[in-house]
């Protein structure tokens, strides 16, 4: 997928990444920011 595309996802949905070992850790830690900042956001 492009940048900036977004991703939707139905209860029980798996997924699975398949992406070079360091760009998936970057991913993963911004993902996990920006999770941490919406869940604030929420509560």
């Amino acid at each position: 997928m492009a940048p900036g595309h977004t991703l939707t996802a139905e209860a029980g949905t798996v997924l699975i990444e398949f992406s070079p070992k360091e760009e998936f850790r970057k991913l993963t830690e911004i993902a996990e920011k920006n999770f941490a900042c919406m869940t604030k956001k929420g509560a």
